[in-house]
């Protein structure tokens, strides 16, 4: 059988701190010391030796690496095609006879992709580079020259 149950707000009418006992309780995030994370855990001073102790730390701490963290900006040959005149033109890069000799970190790019076909020889200078890249490159007759080679060898079985 339904029954018609009254809210607790209305049965608590004429019950001025409406069963939180004081009036100074119950007024926003104030009366338990804040929301989420603060509290006495955070302030109180008998809690904090123990907690650096065990190694707790309070608060997020994101998904990144807290370390160093370098950012990949990778480059094409398709893009690479597509600006190498205006580079030429730009005298951001060089083209000494059928070769051109193009710095992709002074250009703001650390990493080249093998995506495309070259068009042209090309000497590139690059902090990294793809193997399939370096393949496509030495197949038409130019050369990649790493900076700082990231070798990453695979467990043979």
């Amino acid at each position: 059988m339904v029954t018609n149950r009254r809210r607790k707000s209305m049965k608590m009418r004429g019950h001025h701190t409406h069963g939180w006992g004081s009036k100074k309780k119950h007024r926003g995030s104030g009366n338990r010391g804040g929301r989420g994370m603060s509290g006495t855990g955070k302030r109180a001073n008998s809690i904090q030796p123990l907690m650096r102790k065990l190694g707790i730390t309070l608060g997020k701490c994101g998904f990144r690496f807290k370390g160093y963290h370098e950012e990949i900006s990778p480059i094409n040959f398709d893009t690479i095609n597509a600006c190498l005149e205006h580079w030429v033109t730009s005298k951001k890069a060089d083209k000494k006879g059928d070769v051109y000799h193009i710095d992709l970190e002074a250009l703001g790019f650390n990493k080249l992709l093998g995506s495309g076909q070259p068009k042209a020889k090309m000497e590139i200078k690059v902090k990294h580079c793809s193997t399939g890249a370096a393949e496509k490159l030495s197949a038409v007759g130019g050369k990649v020259s790493v900076t700082k080679a990231e070798k990453k060898e695979k467990k043979e079985e």
